[in-house]
């Protein structure tokens, strides 16, 4: 499929400047001690056979895969599937005791892309037909269940094209923000359109969307089995029996915890570590009341895409992808977030559980046996993660064009 080309990228500066016009001369042998040191002779090498010490500079991560050149990480980057906000889509009517339409006309006012706004959703405070202000977590959840299936199929065009039109924003589309909203509705959590996913929320419509998709044959998505795990442990004994009876490759969601106000930095080794695994398709969390998808880092700097970016529904195929990247610092890393893992099989699951003992990984437990007969979210659950609110507003998070083009 043809994606978003890098030639969007806006050129950089050139680093060659003007020569600045020489001084004039000065008359008589008057100079200061400093302007003497100016002209004293510098070596050149390194004298005698010293070794130069060159610092290299650490390669940016994607998801297990390192990348030194800078073209072929936005080459990558820009393959990532991105799911943003909508506007215009097929209404979805508000709930009697949710959120009105019209409560998020500030947030419409002041998105990071005017020219999308759809001014329907302005007047109709009985439909929802964008989801600005709101949408977010569910965006970056939908960004990672994409790039996870992305993984699992073929790099033919055809077919990431099939896969992107699961994810349009409309009832008939299985992962679409419709139906993300529809069977968080019909869960015990009864989140309704307008409310705010958190990690918990947005896990279980994942569970449950793959097991309606695993039960069609007409969407043209190979199989996906989804565990989800709370406290991030997990039991061999189970994914074994997921992947045996199954027979297909096994998504782990753990929506996850780990800090009050903020993600203690007892696991910001453990963060990285899980993204610069190859099982890793990434991270749905972000800041407070801000979702984004993390899909790498560099340095301390986790990297990802921004979901709040309004764009039309009828946008094409390339609208889906983008080159532009922003970055985070962990330490300003909200402390609730799903991440997600893909193991193909149990020889994969192995390789994943090794790397992460020998890491140390303080987020992630492992054990041979489970005391419970499921892993996954119960039935009686209640999300703690869940927060009745809008995405809040902050003139601090409008972009100017050239931080929406930042790439590096």
């Amino acid at each position: 499929m043809a994606s978003m080309s890098t030639k969007d990228i806006p050129e950089q500066h050139s680093l060659e400047t003007p020569l600045e016009d020489a001084p004039p001369e000065r008359s008589g042998l008057s100079f200061s001690f400093s302007e003497l040191w100016q002209h004293i002779p510098r070596p050149t090498s390194n004298p005698g056979n010293e070794t130069e010490v060159i610092v290299e500079k650490p390669p940016k991560i994607i998801m297990g895969q390192s990348y030194k050149v800078e073209d072929e990480f936005l080459l990558q980057v820009e393959a990532l599937v991105w799911l943003t906000y909508r506007t215009g889509f097929e209404p979805i009517p508000k709930n009697p005791n949710g959120p009105h339409p019209l409560a998020f006309v500030q947030s419409m006012v002041f998105n990071k892309n005017p020219l999308s706004t759809n001014v329907h959703s302005f007047i109709d405070n009985e439909n929802f037909t964008t989801d600005v202000g709101w949408g977010c977590m569910i965006r970056t959840s939908q960004s990672l269940l994409a790039n996870t299936y992305k993984r699992m199929i073929s790099e033919d065009a055809q077919q990431e094209i099939q896969l992107l039109d699961q994810f349009k924003d409309s009832e008939a589309a299985p992962f679409s923000l419709h139906n993300f909203i529809r069977v968080a509705n019909e869960s015990p959590l009864q989140v309704k359109p307008g409310q705010w996913f958190g990690p918990n929320a947005a896990s279980l419509s994942i569970q449950r969307l793959c097991n309606l998709v695993n039960s069609k044959e007409n969407f043209g998505l190979p199989g996906l089995s989804v565990l989800i795990s709370e406290n991030s442990d997990l039991y061999d004994d189970k994914v074994q029996e997921f992947l045996d009876k199954k027979k297909q490759s096994l998504l782990i969601l753990l929506p996850i915890r780990l800090g009050i106000d903020k993600t203690n930095e007892f696991y910001y080794s453990s963060i990285l570590q899980l993204l610069n695994c190859k099982q890793s398709v990434g991270i749905a969390g972000g800041k407070p009341s801000s979702s984004f998808y993390f899909f790498g880092y560099d340095n301390d700097e986790l990297l990802y895409l921004d979901p709040h970016y309004p764009q039309g529904t009828n946008a094409g195929y390339n609208s889906y992808h983008t080159p532009r990247y922003q970055r985070l610092t962990i330490s300003q890393l909200d402390p609730s977030m799903m991440i997600g893992i893909l193991v193909d099989d149990l020889q994969d699951y192995n390789t994943f559980k090794a790397e992460c003992l020998e890491k140390n990984n303080k987020i992630v437990h492992f054990a041979a046996k489970s005391a419970i007969n499921e892993i996954q979210a119960p039935a009686s659950e209640v999300n703690a993660d869940f927060v009745d609110f809008v995405d809040d507003f902050d003139e601090d998070d409008i972009v100017e064009d050239e931080d929406l083009d930042r790439v590096s």
